[in-house]
């Protein structure tokens, strides 16, 4: 097992020093860390080998704004006890149903620089807001024991 102590040696180390990084812990095989031969690697796919994209300011403001505006809609409809239901339905939908790419119905997975899914999130925030201002969250029954 990786960290495991190694019984001592022969020779016993000095009181003042630690012994060294071999005598103290066994070696981990990690084979699976790393590529059995140096040509190995470039079977991966271009997607696995390649660093991710970072996301942009304006990618992560439209998704949040978005998706706080569907929450909105969400307590309005539903109550804030199924407030969740719009913005997880909404992801549900991306995801699972096809869609046009930079379309309204994929605004949450659309490149950063995409006009038509900037224009949905805030206008999703938009309606959520004002429709939660106007009318407030939906009364939910309470259950008392």
């Amino acid at each position: 097992m990786c960290g495991r102590p190694v019984a001592a040696s022969t020779s016993a180390p000095s009181a003042t020093r630690p012994p060294p990084i071999e005598q103290r812990t066994t070696r981990c095989s990690r084979a699976w860390a790393r590529p059995c031969s140096p040509g190995a690697s470039s079977a991966l796919p271009t997607s696995i080998r390649s660093r991710r994209e970072q996301p942009t300011a304006a990618f992560l403001l439209r998704g949040s704004a978005g998706l706080a505006g569907l929450a909105a809609l969400g307590a309005v409809l539903f109550g804030a006890t199924y407030a969740w239901l719009t913005p997880v339905g909404w992801l549900a939908l991306t995801l699972f149903v096809p869609h046009r790419p930079g379309g309204v119905t994929g605004w949450l997975l659309a490149p950063a620089g995409s006009g038509a899914a900037a224009w949905t999130g805030a206008v999703l925030l938009a309606t959520g807001t004002a429709c939660y201002a106007l009318f407030g969250p939906r009364a939910t029954a309470r259950v008392t024991c």
